[in-house]
C-alpha cells in the first residue's frame, strides 16, 4: 500500500472556538443549540450529558463555529489528545475551550482521519508537542505543523469501513443496555416509590384506593416493611495483591449516567489497596466527581478500595437490589450524606443506611420482569470490551499498512 505523508493545514481547516469574550457561560440558555465543551469528547460520539445551549442570536452571531458532519473537535487545554467525531451532532457548535479540525473530504475522509488522531503514536505526538506543563494546551499553529500519513481514498474509506463497524456495534450495544436500564428504573419508581404496582384487579394499587399504612420512610401499602440496604448486601473484604495481574475497575472506569462499564485496567499496574470482585457484583463510587456512579462487575477481577463492592445476600431479590442503588433517590441520598470539601465521600455505614419500602413478593415478581435485563447489560459490556480490544489491535495495524485491506473498484 502506498501512503502519502502531509501536513494537518493541507488537508483540513483548523479553527479555535469562540474566545471568552464572545461567549460566556451567563450566555448558556435552558432551550436552544448545543455547544460541546472539552467534557463532551473523548469517544467516537460526544457525551450528551449536561450540555450547555445558546441561543438563536447567539448562534447567528457565532455562526462560524457551528459544526459540520464530518468535523472533529479536539480539547484544546487539558487532555489534548481527546476528540470526537460529528455524526448526528451537525448544527450543534463548540466552546472556545475546544479546537475544530475539518476535514478537506477530496483529499481525506472524516471518518480515516478521526481513526488516525486515535492512534497512540498520534497521541503521544500530540501530548508531546503541546505548551505548558500544569496545563497542556494546543492551537491552530501547533495542529496545522503535524505530519498525517493517508493512502488513496478508496483505501481510506475500506479502513474506516472496518474500524467503523466495530465502534457501530459498541454503540448498539450501549444503547441497547441505556434502554434496559431505563425500563428497569421505570418499574422499579412505579412499584417501589410511587407504590403502582397492579393489584389484584391489575389496576394501579395507590391510585387505586389500595390501603397505605404510617411508616418511617412516610406511607407506604398495608403489609409492606422498611428495610436499609445493609439488610439486602454483603460488602467484600477481600484484599487481594494487584499484581495478580487480573483485571481491575478503578475510579476512572467507573460509569456516568449508565450501569454497563467501558473500560478497565489492569490490575498489576496499581500500588493502592485492591480486592476481590465478582462478576455480577455491584459497584459504587465513594468519592466526588465519581460519587454516584454504579455499575456491574462484568467479570470477576480487582477493585480498589474507593469503590463500594457488594452482593446481594441470597435471600433477596438480584434486581430489586441493583434497582435500589441505581434509583435517583438513592444517588441524592448519598451526595447528602458524603462528607469533605475538595473530595466529598460516603463512607460504607452513611451507605448501607438507605432504606426502602419492601415486599418479598413482589420484590420476586420485579426480579422475574427485569433479572434478564441485567443479565443481558453484562453480556453487552463484555462484548463491548472484545470489540475495542480487537478495534485497538487492528488500528495501528491498519494506519501502517501492516494488513493489506481490499479496495471495492
Amino acid at each position: 500500500m502506498t501512503f502519502k505523508t502531509n501536513k494537518l493545514s493541507v488537508l483540513a481547516d483548523i479553527q479555535t472556538g469562540p474566545f471568552g469574550s464572545q461567549l460566556h457561560q451567563r450566555d448558556y440558555v435552558i432551550k436552544g443549540t448545543p455547544i460541546v465543551t472539552v467534557e463532551h469528547l473523548g469517544n467516537r460520539r460526544f457525551s450528551n450529558q449536561n450540555l450547555p445551549m445558546v441561543s438563536d442570536s447567539d448562534k447567528l452571531r457565532l455562526f462560524k463555529y457551528t459544526l459540520d458532519y464530518g468535523d472533529i473537535v479536539f480539547s484544546r487545554v487539558g487532555s489534548v489528545d481527546r476528540c470526537s467525531l460529528v455524526l448526528a451532532e451537525k448544527g450543534w457548535m463548540f466552546s472556545g475551550r475546544c479546537l475544530r479540525v475539518k476535514p478537506n473530504k477530496n483529499e481525506i475522509i472524516p471518518e480515516y482521519l478521526y481513526y488516525f488522531f486515535t492512534t497512540s503514536s498520534f497521541k503521544e505526538h500530540i501530548r508531546r508537542i503541546a505548551v505548558g506543563a500544569t496545563m497542556p494546551s494546543i492551537n491552530t499553529e501547533l495542529m496545522s505543523n503535524i505530519p498525517i500519513s493517508y493512502p488513496t481514498i478508496g483505501l481510506q474509506k475500506a479502513i474506516a469501513n472496518i474500524l467503523s463497524s466495530l465502534d457501530d456495534k459498541i454503540e448498539l450495544n450501549n444503547k441497547i443496555n441505556k434502554n434496559l436500564e431505563e425500563i428497569a428504573q421505570t418499574l422499579y419508581k412505579r412499584w417501589f416509590v410511587d407504590f403502582e404496582f397492579p393489584d389484584e384487579n391489575g389496576k394501579p394499587y395507590k391510585s387505586s384506593g389500595g390501603e397505605m399504612v404510617d411508616s418511617e420512610l412516610g406511607m407506604i401499602p398495608k403489609g409492606w416493611e422498611v428495610v436499609s440496604v445493609e439488610k439486602l448486601v454483603t460488602k467484600s473484604n477481600v484484599k487481594l495483591d494487584p499484581s495478580t495481574g487480573l483485571k481491575l475497575i478503578d475510579m476512572a472506569n467507573m460509569p456516568t449516567y449508565s450501569i454497563s462499564l467501558n473500560s478497565y485496567g489492569e490490575g498489576d499496574k496499581l500500588t493502592t489497596n485492591t480486592y476481590r470482585m465478582e462478576k455480577g457484583s455491584f459497584l459504587y463510587g465513594s468519592i466526588r466527581p465519581y460519587l454516584g456512579k454504579f455499575g456491574i462487575a462484568p467479570f470477576d477481577g480487582l477493585t480498589t478500595g474507593t469503590i463500594h463492592n457488594f452482593c446481594v445476600k441470597r435471600e433477596f431479590d438480584y434486581s430489586f437490589v441493583a434497582a435500589t442503588v441505581f434509583s435517583r433517590q438513592f444517588n441524592d441520598f448519598c451526595i447528602q450524606l458524603s462528607h469533605g470539601t475538595k473530595m466529598p465521600t460516603i463512607k460504607w455505614k452513611d451507605f448501607v443506611s438507605f432504606k426502602v419500602a419492601y415486599e418479598k413478593n413482589f420484590s420476586k415478581k420485579f426480579n422475574e420482569f427485569v433479572y434478564d435485563f441485567f443479565n443481558k447489560i453484562v453480556i453487552n459490556t463484555n462484548e463491548n470490551f472484545t470489540l475495542a480490544k480487537t478495534r485497538d489491535e487492528l488500528l495501528p495495524k491498519l494506519m501502517s499498512g501492516e494488513i493489506e485491506v481490499p479496495v471495492e473498484e
